[in-house]
């Protein structure tokens, strides 16, 4: 992992979407938990992008799909 003292952006492209998504690697957790001590602009960037991921899950359902379109695809795909 490079550095991220360079810019807000650098630790948003490389830290906040993959922490939110639990795809951060153990020494990518680390570097960031020592950027989040740090640096606590960083943790208020974290901190917001979660308050809108939390927002947008309790707000926004996502539309179920029938099971007759799920056979459908399967049938087409030959499973």
């Amino acid at each position: 992992m490079s550095n991220l003292k360079e810019s807000g952006s650098e630790f948003s492209k490389n830290f906040v979407s993959p922490s939110l998504e639990k795809r951060l690697s153990v020494e990518a957790k680390q570097e960031l938990a020592s950027e989040l001590k740090s640096n606590p602009e960083y943790f208020q960037t974290l901190e917001k992008d979660e308050d809108f991921q939390m927002f947008i899950r309790t707000h926004f359902k996502r539309k179920e799909v029938s099971p007759a379109l799920v056979n459908s695809i399967r049938a087409k795909m030959g499973m």
